[in-house]
């Protein structure tokens, strides 16, 4: 092989190496190149590994939950903390452990009334509505009372459910609930979009329930208390349920620049959410507060500022709802008539013994009426004088000749004297 053609070779040669040189080069400058790119990427699919899925909560973050009722109890519907919850449990802190104030200002709105007569009405009173499929009751203020929203189905609970579990208690219950909204729905401490948390304990402490109590040791004779007993914070669960289910149909009037005037009526008695703050290991658990609104059916008394209030003595929800049944039914009536007659000053005028019955949901009973009943209406008038509910004894103004065989009539046309407290 001759120098030139060896000269030629390496030439060759060293062409193809540096080729070579450049193409790793290039794929060096490209890897590095993509290598800068990807490095973003993979930082954020390494950050976001660390993060939760969208819509799953953390349990070991789970501080409140907010839930809602089935027939055997409570169904969780989320866990997690979030701010509206952690404010919920701010709210519900700051509500002060002790209310010892001696009347609560409940409102009282056509509304109210229309809710008293349902709940105190007999289940025969009630009728189906054909076309909601419903039960409902017309309310003498021509307003109607259903079981639920006829516009929709009734799944958690039958109409029949309601009739047979509501009593005076949940009427009690609706009004302290309905009086603590109006105490705090301006107080930006406890209320949140015109809704405000009140706990279940002072609802127990408004009805005069007594607290368990238990000996310091044994024999001992100081005792402490441990709390209202499960079977209460059951039954305030029960109620709340119950005034949820309530719904109102008709007409109210407002009187609006000196006329009156009807507005439809179309809106659920309350809103009312449940809160817990510790579930077990089945998710079910009791309610330590509620979150608490009117229906819409207060709005038009709110755009024409339209207040009409009512104090009631704290000692009427102190009724015991069976043993004390008559002077409760007449006492939540009377605190509605007499502020509803009050602005003419005929809250003295005398009233009639049937119609007093009457509007405080009393049913007569005629087999039994000079035996028996007249004696229980009595001492129940006699009751609350002695409560201070009344402001002077009850006086019967009408001449009754209780030693003719047939009397009881003429009691029931008797008017009476039974005036409010001064």
């Amino acid at each position: 092989m001759n120098k030139d053609h060896k000269n030629t070779l390496l030439a060759k040669l060293a062409a193809s190496l540096s080729w070579q040189r450049g193409c790793t080069s290039l794929g060096l400058l490209f890897l590095l190149v993509l290598g800068i790119i990807a490095s973003p990427l993979l930082i954020m699919l390494s950050f976001s590994a660390n993060l939760p899925l969208p819509g799953i909560a953390r349990l070991e973050e789970a501080d409140i939950t907010i839930h809602t009722y089935d027939q055997q109890g409570f169904v969780a519907e989320g866990n997690g903390q979030d701010l509206e919850k952690a404010k919920l449990r701010a709210m519900l802190a700051a509500v002060p452990l002790v209310n010892s104030a001696s009347s609560l200002l409940t409102p009282n709105y056509q509304e109210n009334r229309a809710l008293r007569e349902a709940i105190l009405a007999r289940s025969t009173q009630w009728e189906n509505d054909p076309d909601a499929q419903l039960l409902r009751y017309r309310t003498s203020n021509q307003l109607q009372v259903y079981t639920d929203n006829p516009a929709q189905s009734t799944t958690r609970y039958q109409a029949s459910n309601v009739l047979a579990e509501q009593s005076e208690r949940t009427l009690v219950t609706a009004r302290i609930v309905l009086g603590l909204w109006n105490s705090r729905h301006h107080d930006p401490r406890f209320s949140l979009n015109g809704s405000v948390v009140m706990r279940a304990d002072e609802i127990l402490a408004w009805r005069g329930v007594q607290k368990h109590q238990r000996m310091a040791y044994a024999g001992s004779s100081k005792h402490f208390s441990d709390g209202y007993q499960e079977k209460h914070k059951q039954q305030v669960a029960q109620d709340m349920e119950l005034l949820q289910h309530y719904y109102l149909r008709g007409q109210h009037t407002l009187v609006i620049q000196g006329k009156k005037t009807r507005l439809p009526v179309e809106s659920p008695y309350l809103h009312i959410t449940p809160i817990i703050s510790t579930v077990g290991a089945s998710g079910r658990g009791t309610a330590s507060g509620y979150l608490v609104s009117p229906g819409n059916w207060i709005d038009d008394y709110e755009t024409y500022q339209h207040v009409f209030l009512v104090e009631v003595d704290r000692k009427i929800f102190q009724f015991n709802p069976q043993n004390d049944q008559l002077a409760l039914r007449m006492a939540l009536y009377l605190s509605e008539h007499w502020r509803q007659q009050a602005r003419g000053g005929q809250y003295k005028e005398p009233l009639v013994m049937e119609d007093l019955l009457s509007a405080s949901m009393i049913s007569v009973d005629k087999a039994n009426l000079t035996s028996r009943f007249v004696p229980r209406v009595e001492a129940a008038l006699q009751k609350l004088h002695e409560r201070g509910i009344l402001g002077a004894a009850p006086i019967c103004l009408s001449c009754v000749d209780r030693t003719k065989a047939q009397w009881g009539k003429d009691w029931l046309a008797a008017y009476w004297r039974i005036v409010p407290p001064l």
